[in-house]
């Protein structure tokens, strides 16, 4: 008696297998094999559904028959479904959604069941079903409509008194329709409210504008007066302030919009004055009239400091002036109204330099005189003449014999020579003279200097 073989069928893998895949089943070893679909190897690949059975000979002629293996096939399916018209305008969008799966991916990169699409193209999705099985869509395509515009243009403020505005769509060749009911392009606003416009193309694509706000009051004003703080003449370099009427805004014509401004150029100035509510007014005009001033230099004929009998010579250049007035510490010079002027006494000179009424006074020039001839520190002493040009003389009267110096410095305390250095001197008056050939111009301090005292006396070398 010989034994039957066994026979059983290995699979591969899942025997329930994605559309275009397959397993593999392998009989147990024998001498020859027959399958239910004919086959004849003992590993066949099932790609088919159905049941397969394999009877098996070993080398003994026994048989033996498998019990049978199903094998199941699993076909995925993608399918895209819009939620509305495919061919959709600029300002709006459609959902697009795959039918149920474990996963999703749109050509668009998304991985969500459902993507919303207002961009034009054309969209697959690939989705994933139970036992891991995948399957690509075809093509859905999404067309744009150009919507019209959107803007609405105001032909002036949307805030007046006792007016109107004009609201036009900024859209073309559309139907339109406006909150208020209209059905023109244009619409002319006199009352307050939210006005907005719907625009519908010839395509059919509408878009509704943002609400354009309207205010608009009635009543009156009183028209605004305008207040100089002084003259509305004046000279150039000068101005004047303008205060408007009172209200809650204020334009004027130069741009401001303070209740007062400062004006220094010449014109006609309005104001337009706003009050509570919106409702203006605007004032009549007030002129402002700046006269030209001259322009000028100024120069000195030399230093404005100097002896006794020196001058300085000051001069105005202008090529526009029409008079000078001089003054001399505040007070008018007579008969100084030449364009240069010879001071030859101490003081501060300023000249007003005319353009028929309008004048410009010069800065101060200080004159002065240090030395004068015969000026003593002392009653005991005295220098002549002064000033000097070659020679100077000093006089003394001493109560006492002793040693005298005479030493000569600069106005900056400089040593600059010494005219006597401990010199006996008798009692009484004595002469000494001086020659300042080696001397510059300029002012000079003497001291004298005695056993019991130290005087000073200035003097002055000029040629």
């Amino acid at each position: 008696m010989n034994a039957l073989p066994s026979n059983t069928i290995t699979t591969s893998g899942a025997t329930a297998i994605c559309q275009g895949s397959s397993v593999t089943l392998t009989a147990s070893s024998g001498s020859s094999y027959l399958w239910s679909n004919g086959a004849t190897t003992q590993s066949i690949n099932a790609n088919i559904a159905g049941n397969y059975i394999v009877t098996v000979t070993n080398s003994s002629g026994c048989t033996s028959t498998a019990s049978p293996v199903t094998i199941s096939i699993i076909s995925p399916t993608a399918t895209i479904t819009p939620s509305g018209a495919t061919n959709i305008c600029s300002n709006s969008s459609v959902v697009l959604s795959a039918n149920a799966g474990t996963s999703y991916l749109w050509s668009n990169g998304s991985t969500t069941q459902s993507i919303n699409i207002n961009t034009a193209g054309t969209y697959t999705v690939t989705v994933t079903q139970s036992g891991g099985c995948s399957i690509s869509s075809s093509g859905t395509t999404v067309t744009i409509k150009a919507a019209p515009s959107s803007i609405v243009n105001a032909s002036g403020p949307t805030t007046f008194c006792n007016g109107n505005v004009t609201l036009t769509s900024g859209a073309t060749n559309c139907t339109y329709l406006w909150s208020n009911g209209s059905t023109t392009s244009s619409i002319i606003v006199s009352t307050s409210g939210n006005y907005i416009c719907t625009a519908t193309a010839t395509n059919g694509c509408s878009i509704a504008s943002n609400p354009v706000s309207v205010t608009a009051q009635t009543g009156t004003v009183a028209t605004p007066t305008i207040t100089a703080s002084g003259s509305t003449t004046f000279c150039a370099g000068s101005s004047v302030n303008l205060t408007s009427s009172t209200g809650s805004s204020y334009l004027w014509s130069n741009g401001a919009t303070s209740q007062t401004i400062n004006v220094t150029t010449g014109g006609t100035y309005y104001v337009t004055v706003s009050q509570s509510g919106g409702c203006a007014a605007t004032s009549a005009g007030k002129t402002i009239t700046v006269n030209p001033v001259a322009t000028f230099t100024i120069s000195t004929s030399g230093p404005l400091s100097f002896c006794q009998g020196g001058n300085v010579i000051i001069s105005v250049s202008s090529t526009n002036a029409q008079g000078y007035v001089w003054y001399k510490n505040n007070t008018v010079i007579s008969n100084a109204t030449a364009s240069s002027y010879k001071a030859t006494t101490a003081g501060t000179y300023i000249v007003r330099v005319q353009r028929g009424s309008c004048g410009v006074f010069s800065s101060p020039f200080v004159v002065s005189i240090p030395c004068r001839e015969g000026e003593l520190t002392s009653t005991n002493i005295s220098a002549y003449p002064n000033p000097f040009s070659e020679q100077i003389n000093f006089n003394l009267e001493l109560s006492d014999p002793g040693e005298v110096s005479v030493i000569l410095y600069s106005l900056s305390g400089q040593l600059i020579d010494e005219v006597l250095e401990n010199s006996y001197l008798n009692a009484g008056e004595s002469h000494i003279e001086y020659n300042s050939e080696n001397l510059a111009n300029g002012i000079y301090i003497a001291e004298i200097k005695t056993s019991a005292e130290t005087k000073r006396i200035k003097i002055c070398k000029q040629n």
